[in-house]
């Protein structure tokens, strides 16, 4: 569920209705399996915010495609990375501690 919600992120990111199509369903599936850490851990994800914080740090290039857009990616990369390695690896964590007693 988790890395199925992460890889959902990138296009997540694009708008609202992205969000909600494409990656809320993960949250909403984590909740009902009963993994609480990891519904929380889902939800801290704001992959909306990490794009437009990264393309305003690229130096205005907002171009979404080719060169022009390595910069804000890689921003945003960096941004994804941060959220898996600080919020979501704990998490999963704890679920395999729990399921594999």
């Amino acid at each position: 569920v988790a890395i199925m919600g992460v890889s959902c992120l990138r296009e997540a990111s694009r708008d609202q209705s992205a969000y909600e199509q494409d990656y809320l369903p993960w949250v909403a599936l984590a909740e009902k399996l009963g993994f609480q850490e990891l519904t929380t851990a889902l939800k801290a994800a704001d992959p909306m915010t990490w794009r437009i914080e990264a393309m305003g740090a690229s130096g205005g290039q907002q171009a979404s495609l080719g060169k022009e857009a390595r910069g804000w990616q890689a921003k945003f990369t960096e941004a994804m990375d941060t959220f898996f390695t600080t919020r979501l690896s704990p998490a999963l964590a704890k679920v395999k501690k729990e399921c594999v007693k």
